[in-house]
């Protein structure tokens, strides 16, 4: 019995966030002013094949770490749709910080204290607001907690 539920728990908190931070993927444009930017940063790399240096344009794109339009560039390749594929890197992010946290939880104390710590995540505001958008932040936050893990 307990074994049924603790895998139920599991999985409906696996459903929720998948349903909470996947809503809405692919229905939406890129939004100003960094998204766009992003996406087409990625897209001159899918394009020119040219992934070690990203260009904006004809110029240089040196402003940020191209780790994110790295992600986009290899996902479009992936699945075909810039739509999805520019917020794909955010979701995969989020959905990996998220395991982080409720893995780390279950190790140091208990499974319970895993789960109840990825449900205080995935609705904190700020955590969701970023994941849905195409941001280098997720993977900042992704990244941080592995260092962590």
């Amino acid at each position: 019995m307990l074994k049924t539920r603790a895998l139920r728990q599991t999985w409906l908190f696996v459903v929720m966030a998948l349903l909470v931070l996947g809503a809405g993927l692919g229905l939406r444009d890129p939004w100003p002013s960094d998204e766009p930017r992003f996406a087409l940063v990625a897209k001159q790399m899918v394009d020119s094949g040219d992934w070690l240096f990203p260009h904006r344009g004809l110029e240089l794109y040196s402003d940020k770490p191209p780790m994110l339009m790295w992600w986009q560039a290899t996902l479009y390749s992936v699945v075909g749709n810039w739509r999805v594929a520019f917020l794909l890197p955010s979701l995969i992010a989020a959905l990996g910080t998220l395991w982080c946290v409720v893995d780390l939880g279950r190790r140091l104390w208990t499974r319970q204290v895993g789960l109840y710590a990825g449900w205080a995540l995935l609705f904190a505001l700020q955590f969701t607001f970023q994941a849905k958008k195409a941001q280098i932040d997720p993977l900042v936050v992704l990244f941080i907690t592995l260092a962590n893990y």
